[in-house]
């Protein structure tokens, strides 16, 4: 498994990045808004790059992503996807699928 896709907090506003080359967009997105939606505080970025970085590198990934969080992953990421499934079916089994400019406002926002 891998990274896929990303929730960055702003002081101003949420962003929602997702890598170019995945194969489920729309599904790495309602995940991401997931995170969003429950509220999650998410995983640090430490750890994720203590996992993925060469062992030589780990002073530096830690002098430079010093962060403060003590949430359980697998928890977060297990809501987070149940959220995007729902939020999907519902996208696609509503009325919504039924209105051109709505459905033109989520196409919007999931590109």
């Amino acid at each position: 498994m891998g990274v896929f896709g990303q929730w960055v907090r702003h002081p101003d506003r949420d962003e929602v990045r997702y890598a170019k080359w995945v194969h489920a967009r729309e599904r790495t997105i309602a995940h991401e808004l997931g995170h969003i939606a429950l509220g999650h505080v998410g995983r640090p970025a430490i750890e994720l790059a203590i996992d993925h970085l060469p062992l030589d590198r780990h002073d530096l990934a830690v002098l430079m992503l010093q962060r403060d969080c003590g949430v359980t992953q697998s928890v977060e990421e297990s809501e987070a996807e149940a959220f995007g499934g729902l939020l999907l079916r519902r996208l696609g089994s509503s009325r919504i699928n039924r209105s051109p400019a709505i459905r033109s406002r989520i196409d919007e926002a999931l590109s």
